[in-house]
């Protein structure tokens, strides 16, 4: 859906022109700053990770995991996936 502030979404939109897709990057690591990078890699969110997604899914962090963890049936997991993302894009005041 792309409902997201990551800029592997926001990139297309900057003005005058599109970021290249390889370059909407992480600030921090340098790496594309997806919805993968975001929930499983990135150091920025470490230890929102760790409150938040079980270390099952950190420690083998691939697409099976990922989709694994999106789309869990687990009540629990999934309302600590919404908590993790939550705090992530919540409005700064």
């Amino acid at each position: 859906m792309s409902s997201h502030r990551l800029k592997v979404g926001t990139g297309r939109w900057q003005k005058p022109s599109a970021i290249s897709f390889n370059e909407r990057t992480c600030t921090l690591c340098l790496k594309l700053e997806d919805e993968f990078h975001f929930l499983l890699e990135c150091p920025l969110y470490k230890d929102l990770r760790k409150k938040y997604v079980k270390k099952y899914y950190c420690k083998n962090t691939n697409m099976l995991t990922i989709i694994e963890l999106i789309t869990s049936k687990n009540e629990t997991v999934i309302k600590k996936l919404s908590m993790f993302v939550e705090k992530k894009f919540r409005p700064k005041k």
